[in-house]
C-alpha cells in the first residue's frame, strides 16, 4: 500500500510518497547520493539477487548484485516513483522466481527523460518482474509543463498514460482504499490552493479513522513505514521521514551536490 501526490509551481515541483509495507520488513536505509546514477534515493535492505542492464542494446543482461529503491531523484531534476500492482501480482504468481522491482529505478533514473526511460523499458524482458506502475516526473515539470507520466506492467502487457493524483496502491480492498484517500484529497480544494503543508498533513492523516483506509496507514500486519518529500526547483532536495509520519518528527534532508 502506498500513496503518491505532488505539487507544481512556477519553477518546479514537489513529490510526497508514503511507503506502506509489512511490519516484518526490515527498515529502509536513509537516502544517499549515488555517484553512478547521480541521484538520491533511500535503499531497500532486502536482498536482490540480480539487476538488469537498462541499455536497450543489451536488455535483460545480469550485471551485478545491488540494492533497490521505490523512489529517487536525479541531478537533472527527474524523479521516479514505483508502486506495486498487488492485484495483478496475485495473478502472476507468488514472486519466488521474480527479480525485485526495486532494481528498476537505480538502473533507469540516469536516462534523464520520460522518452528515454519508456524506450528502455520497452526493451527489457519484463517477465522477470511482478506487476508495477512507474510514475515519471520530468525534470522540467511545472505548472506550465504539468504532465506526470505513468508506465505500467500487469504481467502480460504494458501501458502508458498521464497520471492523476493521488496515485494509490493497496494489497487489500483497493477500490475502497482508493475511494477513501481520493475523497480526502479532494477536500484539500482546488489545485491552486494546495500547499506543501496541506500535503504533508494529508500524508499524515488518520481520516476517516486510523486503519487500513487512512493515508497514514496502520494495520496489524503492515503500516506506513516512511514519507519521502522531493523538492525540485532552484535546488534539489530529498526529505525523508523514517517511520509513520504521524509519529515523532524524524526528518532527514539531503541536498543534491552541485
Amino acid at each position: 500500500m502506498c500513496t503518491l501526490t505532488w505539487l507544481l509551481n512556477d519553477n518546479g515541483y514537489e513529490v510526497f510518497f508514503n511507503r506502506d509495507e509489512q511490519r516484518s520488513r526490515p527498515k529502509a536505509k536513509l537516502p544517499v547520493y549515488d555517484t553512478v546514477s547521480e541521484s538520491i534515493f533511500p535503499i531497500d535492505p532486502g536482498p536482490i539477487d540480480s539487476v538488469i542492464d537498462p541499455d536497450p542494446i543489451n536488455p535483460g543482461q545480469i550485471v551485478s548484485r545491488g540494492k533497490g529503491t521505490w523512489i529517487g531523484v536525479n541531478k537533472k531534476g527527474l524523479s521516479l516513483c514505483l508502486l506495486n500492482n498487488y492485484q495483478d501480482g496475485i495473478k502472476a504468481g507468488n514472486g519466488d522466481n521474480f527479480t525485485s522491482r526495486g532494481v528498476l529505478i537505480p538502473k533507469l533514473i540516469h536516462l534523464n527523460t520520460p522518452e528515454n526511460i519508456i524506450a528502455a523499458l520497452g526493451e527489457i524482458n519484463l517477465k522477470v518482474f511482478q506487476p508495477f506502475s512507474l510514475c515519471i516526473f520530468p525534470a522540467n515539470l511545472s505548472i506550465k509543463n504539468n504532465r506526470v507520466f505513468t508506465w505500467s506492467w500487469n504481467g502480460e502487457v504494458s501501458t502508458e498514460g498521464i497520471a492523476g493524483q493521488p496515485v494509490i496502491s493497496s494489497a487489500v480492498l483497493l477500490e475502497n482504499v482508493t475511494r477513501s484517500r481520493t475523497d480526502l484529497f479532494k477536500q484539500l480544494g482546488p489545485q491552486e490552493n494546495i500547499t506543501d503543508d496541506s500535503l504533508l498533513s494529508y500524508h499524515s492523516s488518520h481520516k476517516p479513522e486510523k486503519g487500513k483506509f487512512s493515508v497514514c496507514m496502520h494495520r496489524d500486519d503492515a503500516r506506513t513505514q516512511s514519507l519521502s518529500h522531493i523538492q525540485v526547483g532552484k535546488n534539489i532536495s530529498f526529505g525523508y521521514h523514517d517511520g509513520p509520519p504521524c509519529k515523532n518528527n524524524k526528518w532527514t534532508k539531503l541536498f543534491m551536490p552541485e
